[in-house]
Formats: structure tokens, C-alpha cells, sequence
């Protein structure tokens, strides 16, 4: 059964936003292992707001 919607290579090949927060987690803990991690902190590094971080965890 077709949903009807189109889906381009580039959708495809997008990371889902919880994909790109866990990445910029990863990317935070590499650059200073053991340093103080915020979701203020985390949510501007990903580039989205402390509530995007609650809706996808």
C-alpha cells in the first residue's frame, strides 16, 4: 500500500534528528571527556531548542 509521498535521495540520506543529536553527544564527550554536559549546551550545538532534545528522548 503507497502512502502517496515522495522521498528523495537526499531525504534519504539525511540523518533523522535523533541520529544528529546522539552524534553531537558523541562529538561533545570526544572533544572533553569527563567535562560538563548541559542540554542548553548540547541543544545549541545541534542547533535546535532544549524541548527538541525532550520530544526525541
Amino acid at each position: 500500500m503507497s502512502t502517496g509521498q515522495t522521498v528523495t535521495n537526499d531525504e534519504q540520506k539525511k540523518p533523522s534528528r535523533k541520529e544528529q543529536i546522539l552524534q553531537s553527544l558523541a562529538t561533545i564527550l570526544e572533544q572533553s571527556p569527563g567535562g560538563r554536559i548541559t542540554t542548553a549546551g548540547l541543544a545549541k550545538h545541534v542547533g535546535v531548542s532544549e524541548a527538541a532534545l525532550y520530544r526525541h528522548f
